[in-house]
């Protein structure tokens, strides 16, 4: 039986990657969903770049929520233009 998993992630390539091999391996885990968060670019963009990795797995039925805009405890440099 496949556990159960929810990622919360800020999707960059090691993120892609980490999304990527729980898509990859179906028996171990059932993805139910991704939280995507700021890190070091928007909320919308780490969402927006969740949706294109599912799409490019042909994994566009699992939900993606957008979770929290900006760093809790701290602030982060933005990378939107690097």
């Amino acid at each position: 039986m496949a556990n159960k998993l929810i990622l919360d992630c800020d999707p960059g390539h090691d993120d892609a990657a980490a999304i990527m091999m729980a898509i990859a391996s179906p028996d171990e885990i059932e993805l139910l969903g991704i939280t995507a968060v700021a890190g070091n670019v928007s909320v919308d963009r780490t969402a927006l770049n969740t949706q294109k990795i599912l799409a490019l797995c042909n994994r566009s039925d699992i939900p993606v929520f957008k979770g929290c805009p900006r760093p809790v405890s701290y602030t982060h440099p933005d990378a939107a233009d690097e």
